[in-house]
């Protein structure tokens, strides 16, 4: 159960209306957290220029819900698990590449470093081993795709630890965290 009330658009003033008025027409629904997310302009404002920001980023919109995927299955996300399995699948990457994200891995190699490196930046919170960037760096990325795939793993560890804290309920189908190998 939720732990902060959520905001529904006929009760939100102002921008966090329209937030979420934006929201349900672009998805055809408001999910929880957006609806939670609301309470606060300045984490509102902050979150979605994030997440505009990176979007419009070198790495591609299949790799980042992978990304998001490792990160969620790392820290035990049960809403960003289903919410981002949900998008994943909608983008149309298999379920065994869903399930390959979340153990941090993929048939591609370079897919593969990257979402390696994600999964070090966690376990080890950031504190990653030099060889980790060369190895990303022999896969095939660039300085500035290696910039976003940290910042990308920032976000989502941000939505991670906001829905954790506020009990977010989950909207989307559900999906276990427990993933078997």
């Amino acid at each position: 159960m939720t732990r902060i009330p959520p905001m529904n658009a006929a009760e939100a003033k102002g921008e966090a209306r329209d937030l979420l008025e934006g929201v349900q027409q672009r998805l055809g629904m408001t999910p929880n957290m957006m609806k939670l997310i609301a309470a606060s302009p300045v984490v509102r404002g902050a979150y979605l220029s994030f997440r505009v920001a990176l979007a419009s980023g070198t790495l591609d919109a299949k790799f980042c819900e992978q990304i998001a995927l490792a990160v969620a299955q790392i820290n035990g996300s049960e809403y960003c698990l289903c919410q981002h399995t949900a998008a994943a699948e909608k983008m149309g990457l298999s379920e065994a590449e869903i399930a390959a994200s979340r153990r941090a891995s993929s048939d591609d190699a370079k897919k593969d470093a990257g979402l390696k490196l994600a999964s070090d930046l966690l376990l080890k919170r950031g504190q990653i081993n030099p060889d980790g960037l060369r190895h990303v760096r022999a896969a095939g990325y660039n300085d500035a795709e290696i910039v976003e795939l940290v910042a990308s793993v920032a976000l989502e560890m941000l939505a991670n630890y906001f829905n954790a804290v506020a009990g977010t309920d989950v909207d989307f189908p559900n999906v276990s965290t427990t993933l078997c190998l």
